[in-house]
């Protein structure tokens, strides 16, 4: 099952990757955020460009990244995780690597449905605007608060009793990481459900209109499946917010709580519902505006969806058939929606609107 490699793959990756990032940056937290006076950190900085880099070279490698892919890769990692909560940093990393792991499930059944899938090498080349499209809200929210607490220096934090999230200069800080926590849901549930969920055994429907059927890989197509996946996805982001948070300050969970503590408390229960609403309200608004806004098109003689990355000998064809006014020409068929979007400006917008949502949704619970 699709499922089962991807939570294994996830689950190897947290024991083996994800825990010593966290206690690297917990162990340096003292250092910036606790002071009155906070300093850059040149451990933090510099172990952030070390992973940044590797995060891009190896895309680049395998061939997952164009050039102007991997500096932008680059570019959004150092912003994440040399900020001084090592929350922004962490949910992008695990954004990145379980996104990864899901293209490569079953890559030769996604071959057979999608063209822009290369059956022999799994996954597509991103170029910058797909980077920044699925990462530049989080790594904006994670500049703003490194810009307010290490550069600005602000006289106020001083009290080392308090929550890391509870200062405010100009916007708060539990609203600058709201908004990653929900910007991040939102794009992991849409990445699985979109690598996940065409390899339903059912045909989707269209989230539009219900009654119809439409082929795999449509954008706007909804199964059962995919919206389990999606709350998965969003529910992934959680975990990974609430499980380094707690490391790197267990009071924002209750006053001297201890690790254990905050994770089994109403304010971590809260922040994991949160993540889930924020994954499933994304990935359906981003169907939504798939469905309307973005044009879908079917090769009648390979039955395949046509997308952005198809295959050079039928980039034209597409780019073609997708400003066309008609429905339907000799080799392509429309199945929905309008030529206003296109796949990345989809995703970027939908995880925005998801992001500002949660924050506001966020800042009434807790």
């Amino acid at each position: 099952m699709p499922v089962n490699q991807f939570l294994q793959a996830s689950a190897h990756f947290h024991a083996s990757h994800l825990a010593p990032v966290i206690a690297f940056f917990s162990a340096s937290q003292n250092e910036s955020t606790r002071l009155s006076h906070p300093q850059i950190q040149p451990r933090r900085d510099l172990i952030a460009i070390l992973v940044a880099s590797y995060l891009a070279y190896s895309g680049l490698k395998k061939r997952s990244l164009s050039l102007s892919g991997a500096i932008s890769a680059f570019i959004v990692g150092y912003a994440s995780l040399s900020s001084t909560i090592c929350s922004f940093g962490v949910m992008l990393i695990v954004f990145y690597l379980s996104g990864s792991k899901a293209t490569k499930v079953k890559h030769y059944v996604k071959a057979q449905l999608e063209d822009g899938h290369d059956s022999e090498k799994p996954g597509g080349v991103r170029n910058w605007l797909q980077v920044l499209a699925n990462s530049y809200t989080g790594a904006i929210c994670a500049i703003i608060y490194r810009v307010q607490h290490v550069i600005i220096t602000p006289a106020d934090i001083t009290d080392t009793s308090e929550c890391i999230l509870h200062s405010s200069v100009y916007i708060s800080s539990q609203t600058l990481l709201l908004m990653a926590l929900g910007h991040y849901a939102c794009c992991s549930a849409d990445t699985l459900a979109s690598e996940l969920g065409i390899l339903s055994g059912n045909f989707p429907r269209l989230v539009t209109n219900p009654s119809k059927t439409v082929p795999p890989g449509t954008n706007g197509g909804v199964s059962s499946f995919g919206v389990v996946v999606s709350g998965a996805g969003g529910l992934l982001i959680g975990l990974t917010a609430v499980i380094s948070l707690a490391i790197e300050d267990s009071s924002c969970f209750g006053q001297n709580f201890s690790f254990g503590q905050a994770l089994i408390s109403f304010t971590s229960a809260k922040l994991l519902l949160l993540s889930v609403f924020s994954g499933l309200f994304g990935s359906l608004l981003d169907s939504l505006i798939g469905a309307t806004l973005q044009r879908t098109l079917l090769h009648k003689e390979r039955g395949k969806i046509l997308t952005d990355g198809s295959d050079p000998a039928f980039a034209r064809m597409y780019d073609e058939a997708r400003r066309s006014k008609s429905k339907e020409t000799a080799e392509v068929k429309l199945i929905s929606g309008f030529n206003l979007f296109s796949n990345t400006q989809v995703n970027f917008f939908s995880s925005l609107f998801t992001a500002l949502l949660t924050a506001v949704i966020g800042n009434l619970l807790l």
